[in-house]
């Protein structure tokens, strides 16, 4: 979580290890609210299947939504680039830091789906202020 907020307020960090951050705390995340629901091997694109199968009757289906468009941005870019295609895989910089900061400072779909979250996150450091947002994301 350090990384992610790091990367809001600075800018630190590298793009593609900021994503695969960001579907590891997500995975984290969504095996330990809900216990039983996934297995340790499951992956955040596997979640979110699950999650869609089991429909409204799924613990984690009100965070459905949230957990299908960050899987959706990174998954494209969390595995690395393909060497064979020729070109690299570019990462827009402000869209990355609008779905980090939607985890790193909630109040996103974690604040308001799991009691325990906005602790965690407030045990961190403060929420940046909005021209450091502005710098990070020219």
């Amino acid at each position: 979580m350090d990384d992610l907020q790091a990367y809001v307020m600075t800018g630190a960090g590298k793009d593609r290890d900021i994503i695969k951050k960001m579907r590891v705390i997500l995975e984290t995340y969504c095996r330990s609210t809900y216990p039983g629901s996934f297995a340790p091997t499951d992956r955040l694109g596997g979640m979110v299947e699950k999650i869609k199968k089991g429909g409204d009757k799924h613990p984690a289906w009100a965070a459905m939504d949230e957990l299908e468009q960050i899987n959706e941005y990174s998954r494209d870019h969390h595995h690395g680039e393909d060497p064979d295609d020729g070109s690299p895989d570019l990462i827009d910089a402000p869209e990355l830091a609008g779905f980090v900061q939607r985890l790193a400072y909630p109040p996103s779909f974690v604040a308001l789906h799991h009691p325990i979250w906005p602790p965690l996150v407030a045990c961190h450091s403060k929420k940046p202020s909005t021209g450091m947002i502005q710098r990070r994301l020219r």
